[in-house]
């Protein structure tokens, strides 16, 4: 009976299992070959806090400017499982497996089969949605508590029980995504006001309760909140043009024309030729994607920029399911061939030209530990200075053997030249290790180093970032690196 039950089970849900394999085999390929980036050392070291006041007050008060869910809940989780590479994406990486069930089982119940397994397919495949989808990030738990909101939504109002436990479902989706991300609980807000015009008139005051409560219940996060939007918001994103959207567009299809014009092709198909009714489902996902867009744009253009690329992995998923909704039901042997062929296809797209597995896609840290780590062994820390331009220089140390220290918090500063010049006039060491990822860099700052280490031993340069040992002896000058033809990386 057991065998028969797991053969139907296979049978029914075999392909979404595919699916989900392909996606955790190119996460796994991703996490193998690409260290942790800027923003996820970020949350490493707001882990390190001993106490809850100080994790409280540093770690998410005047830390990385996100509500506390995700921060918390990775604060717990180094505890328990360690703080490896593999230890910190795995919350990610588990969010994405359950994010993609729930994909799967809202087209089940809602849409189609066919739309949630076409979706989690796309998803699998990208390296948008694999890099996002695995980094140490409030993205994932914020999508997950968004999807949770629709579906309890959408199982309230199918429903015929006055109170179930979809109710505390939309509770824990509007608490969760408002403790996530500021966009997601901006994105939740839009969803409870589209729910209104959705939901039947009966369970429209069950909705407001429910809304109400889950405000008062993040009451006690609001100071942090109010310190939070009054730093200004994030002042290195510029406002969004007009065209904003066909650029999120290309990028989230690996910067191919190509697959972008196979997606346009699906959307024109689902208008034209598509052969499901329009339901009140799909007005509700409608309403959903587009106002919660016009509304980001909106405060963007007038008030604080804040619709920057990673923000679309809230709503996308509710695109995606409308946009496929509307393909013919039924799953034929050769749609089966196909659907499998999609992740696979993307994947090795991916690879090849959105140059998945190579550190191109984010400022390295992982290669410029390996770099030094090399040098502690060929040359010796003691024979070594350090100049080490990071946002923060615990980054580095996750990856360095031995730590350093860094005096210069502010690389925009005029007087950094000056601290480096004098930094490397009085080193009595024979090398110079001058690091940098993700952080405001000049050229000029080689070149006052230069004065004092005319050598350049080794110089690596990375997508924002860059790794260079300088060195006073002319036996170890790199014999390709001649000081004239020597280029190096200029502002990130």
């Amino acid at each position: 009976m057991d065998k028969i039950r797991a053969n139907r089970f296979f049978e029914r849900h075999g392909m979404f299992i595919f699916l989900v394999l392909i996606g955790m085999t190119f996460r796994l390929l991703f996490m193998y070959h690409q260290g942790l980036s800027n923003d996820e050392l970020s949350a490493w070291n707001r882990t390190r806090f001993d106490s809850w006041i100080d994790f409280w007050h540093q770690g998410v008060k005047a830390g990385d400017m996100h509500p506390v869910f995700y921060q918390a809940f990775l604060w717990i989780w180094v505890r328990i499982f360690g703080d490896s590479e593999i230890a910190l994406r795995a919350p990610s990486f588990l969010f994405y497996l359950v994010n993609s069930w729930i994909i799967y089982e809202l087209g089940i119940r809602f849409f189609s089969k066919k739309a949630g397994l076409l979706v989690v397919a796309i998803y699998a495949g990208l390296g948008f949605t694999i890099i996002h989808t695995v980094f140490a990030r409030p993205y994932n738990s914020g999508t997950f508590f968004l999807l949770l909101l629709v579906w309890s939504l959408l199982e309230m109002k199918a429903s015929e029980k006055k109170i179930s436990g979809w109710h505390f479902g939309v509770f824990i989706g509007f608490l969760g995504a408002m403790l996530s991300h500021y966009f997601a609980f901006l994105s939740a807000g839009v969803i409870g006001a589209c729910a209104l015009f959705y939901l039947p008139k009966r369970r429209i005051l069950e909705l407001l309760v429910i809304g109400f409560v889950a405000i008062l219940t993040f009451l006690p996060h609001l100071p942090i909140t109010l310190f939070q939007l009054n730093q200004g918001g994030l002042g290195w994103l510029p406002p969004p043009t007009w065209y904003w959207i066909g650029e999120f567009f290309f990028q989230f299809f690996n910067y191919s024309w190509g697959l972008l014009s196979l997606f346009l092709i699906c959307i024109l198909f689902a208008c034209f030729r598509g052969n499901k009714w329009i339901s009140s489902e799909d007005k509700f996902l409608f309403r959903i994607v587009l106002f919660t867009y016009l509304v980001g744009h909106l405060i963007s253009v007038f008030y604080t920029p804040v619709l920057r690329e990673l923000v679309m992995l809230f709503t996308l998923p509710f695109l995606l399911i409308l946009v496929f909704s509307r393909f013919q039901e039924g799953i034929s042997t050769r749609f089966s061939m196909v659907i499998l062929l999609i992740p696979i296809g993307i994947g090795i797209h991916s690879i090849g030209c959105f140059k998945l597995l190579q550190p191109v896609n984010f400022g390295v840290f992982r290669e410029i530990g390996e770099v030094v780590n090399e040098a502690d062994a060929s040359i010796g820390r003691e024979n070594m200075m350090f100049a080490s331009n990071f946002c923060d220089v615990e980054y580095i140390n996750y990856y360095y053997k031995q730590d350093v220290q860094e005096s210069i918090t502010d690389w925009m500063n005029s007087e950094v030249v000056y601290n480096l010049n004098d930094r490397a006039k009085k080193a009595n060491q024979s090398h110079f290790v001058y690091n940098w990822s993700n952080n405001f860099h000049m050229p000029m700052y080689y070149e006052v180093i230069r004065q004092h280490f005319p050598y350049v031993q080794k110089h690596i340069d990375y997508f924002n970032a860059a790794a260079t040992i300088f060195s006073k002896n002319v036996s170890d000058s790199s014999t390709g690196l001649q000081k004239r033809k020597l280029s190096f990386s200029t502002v990130g």
